[in-house]
């Protein structure tokens, strides 16, 4: 199995078949929906905590979300209010197939509950490929049609 090593770390295993079933509740609180296997347990758990603490003392609440037509609702009205620039294709539902499998969002909410900040990443499998394959993969992944 590969594995990927932080510096002054042990080797951590890449098991994808473990990340598609740890798939979680939308829309939980950024702390809840974290569960650290891997790693120094206590140093993660406490700085997960205290960034989500830090953000809460901004007025900001964290929540991590895997309902992408939500995100391209919110998208779309926040751009034709001039707030947003228009979502790219890596994260749009009609270019790409997102599910919780292989992708999540963040967003951030004031005390009102509005979304006043998101951030959106992305899970890829990168069993059997080298440099050159990713750098092609990457080019071509907002291309790729929704099946």
């Amino acid at each position: 199995m590969p594995t990927a090593a932080l510096q002054g770390s042990l080797p951590v295993p890449l098991d994808f078949a473990a990340v598609s079933n740890t798939i979680l509740e939308n829309n939980l609180r950024l702390p809840d929906a974290i569960t650290i296997e891997h790693g120094p347990r206590r140093l993660l758990a406490r700085f997960i905590i205290a960034a989500d603490r830090a953000a809460r003392e901004q007025g900001l609440y964290l929540r991590v979300r895997h309902d992408f037509d939500e995100l391209m609702f919110l998208n779309r009205t926040e751009s034709a209010r001039g707030n947003w620039h228009p979502m790219l294709d890596y994260f749009n539902t009609e270019c790409v197939a997102l599910t919780p499998e292989n992708a999540f969002w963040v967003s951030g909410e004031n005390e009102a509950g509005e979304i006043v900040v998101t951030f959106g990443g992305r899970i890829e499998d990168w069993h059997g490929t080298n440099p050159p394959n990713r750098r092609t993969r990457c080019s071509r992944i907002a291309a790729s049609p929704v099946s």
